[in-house]
């Protein structure tokens, strides 16, 4: 046989190995494709269905930091009622909670999210408490409440709120004078001037529905661990395979007992969320977020027995102020050719044309005078 009869014939022989090998690879590959996508699915999936809890969890928070500035926002305005900061966390919750498009549904929503707290209220994971003022605000500014007549309501007390900025150090406290801040005495049981006493102060902590499959237990357990709830699991397990060893539940002390003992210090109030129940009785999980909003209050405030003592304040919260407005000399004078660039005078609208018995507006109708104004 010749060379390149020869060279040819071996050639199609490689070939045709090559394609009978082709098949066994294809397939080998397809097997390791598989094999990746087994392994990688279920961590993106992880990771995809953590992300959507974490934007779930802070949607709420912001739903419940509105609920606490509107629950500060009606207090104001009701003389700091228990009753009204009620209904005003109720109205900031409506919206995230059950929605509305029309306002009978809006009604309805604000009705079933007051059921709402007062459930969360039972079961653990919903509560507010006031800041300020305290027993002391009162001790230190209260005096006899009046109502709108002028008339003294009998056995009612409040802190003076009218004209504050208008008469400063015009009230004194009923004690002991501990200084003076920005002009205005500061009263010794509560440490407070009188603009101080008269800004309301509440912090409103509520339990997020963790509503997002595995990942939403999942961060509960963990955090049930951290926390030292009583009835942390020792060890979270997914079928065989165990994710995590949490070595019992902490003692009060901060330390880790061998499974019986309280949370660690500061977060004992975290425990009722993570073993919350639903509507029907199954566990559902909530994260515990806790905010705090202060508005100046609008109306006297009146309700002593919902009054904190003066050490559950904190101390980090800056005193302000009545809110007086600053010397004339601090002000700059708007030029008057930035407010008045043409030179326009009075009559330049034609404002001064006006026919007797009428009024001339925009110079382009007449509107006759009305009747109470023209003479008999």
């Amino acid at each position: 046989m010749s060379g390149p009869r020869r060279y040819s014939l071996r050639r199609s022989r490689r070939r045709s190995r090559q394609e009978n090998a082709r098949p066994a690879q294809r397939s080998a590959m397809r097997g390791v494709a598989a094999l990746e996508t087994l392994l990688a699915a279920p961590l993106v999936m992880l990771l995809g269905l953590s992300a959507l809890q974490w934007v779930l969890v802070f949607h709420g928070y912001q739903a419940v930091s509105h609920a606490a500035i509107e629950g500060a926002r009606a207090g104001s305005v009701a003389h700091a009622s228990a009753a009204a900061v009620d209904r005003g966390l109720a109205r900031g919750l409506a919206p995230w909670l059950f929605g509305a498009s029309d306002r009978v549904e809006f009604d309805q929503s604000i009705e079933r999210a007051g059921a709402e707290l007062t459930r969360g209220r039972a079961a653990g994971w919903a509560a507010w408490r006031r800041l300020s003022p305290t027993r002391e605000s009162f001790s230190d500014w209260a005096v006899a409440a009046r109502d709108d007549d002028d008339a003294p309501i009998a056995g009612v007390l409040e802190i003076p709120n009218d004209n504050l900025g208008l008469l400063p150090g015009a009230f004194q406290p009923a004690g002991a004078t501990a200084g003076v801040r920005r002009g205005d005495p500061i009263g010794a049981a509560s440490a407070q001037t009188l603009a101080d006493a008269n800004m309301l102060k509440i912090e409103f902590t509520y339990g997020i529905p963790l509503v997002v499959p595995f990942v939403g237990r999942f961060a509960a357990r963990v955090m049930q661990a951290y926390d030292g709830c009583a009835d942390a699991p020792a060890s979270l397990r997914l079928g065989p395979l165990e994710l995590l060893r949490t070595g019992g539940p902490r003692s009060p002390d901060g330390g880790v007992s061998g499974g019986s003992g309280g949370a660690g210090p500061g977060r004992s109030w975290t425990c009722a969320h993570y073993r919350a129940l639903d509507e029907a009785g199954r566990s559902r999980p909530r994260w515990p977020v806790r905010v705090s909003a202060a508005i100046r209050m609008q109306s006297a405030a009146r309700d002593v027995d919902a009054s904190p003592d003066r050490v559950d304040e904190p101390n980090d919260v800056p005193a302000l102020d009545a809110g007086r407005v600053g010397p004339s000399s601090e002000f700059e004078p708007t030029p008057l050719a930035r407010v008045n660039p043409a030179g326009a005078g009075p009559g330049a609208d034609t404002s001064i044309d006006r026919a007797p018995g009428f009024l001339r507006m925009g110079a382009d109708r007449l509107i006759e005078a009305p009747a109470m104004c023209t003479a008999p």
